[in-house]
């Protein structure tokens, strides 16, 4: 009988707990995809696009208390390249019209500073 009392506590709990999950991965891709459309109209080279991207990451997982394994990261990164350049790979103007219409969004703009 108590259990059925704080069966919709535990429900809430579970959705709240669920949420804040999506949202930190959320954060983290809003942060990955806009640095990656920066650097990349900026003319960054892949590496160096990666580099910058890792340490803005990084930092702001420092900077709001999340921590997410590298692994997660990682596909994060991956769909948010495959975003900017397609897949299959489309010309560099291509890519750079992609990467300055995901800077224009207002994720980015709301996102990540």
């Amino acid at each position: 009988m108590q259990f059925r009392k704080h069966y919709p506590i535990l429900i809430a709990m579970s959705c709240l707990l669920l949420t804040a999950c999506d949202t930190r991965k959320d954060q983290i891709y809003q942060v990955v995809r806009c640095v990656m459309a920066t650097e990349t109209v900026a003319g960054g080279a892949p590496g160096e696009v990666g580099i910058k991207t890792g340490q803005a990451v990084a930092q702001y997982q420092k900077d709001h208390g999340l921590d997410m394994n590298y692994e997660e990261i990682k596909d994060l990164a991956e769909k948010a390249r495959i975003e900017i350049t397609g897949n299959p790979e489309l010309p560099m103007p291509a890519q750079i019209d992609r990467a300055k219409k995901i800077m224009a969004s207002d994720q980015c703009k709301n996102s990540y500073p």
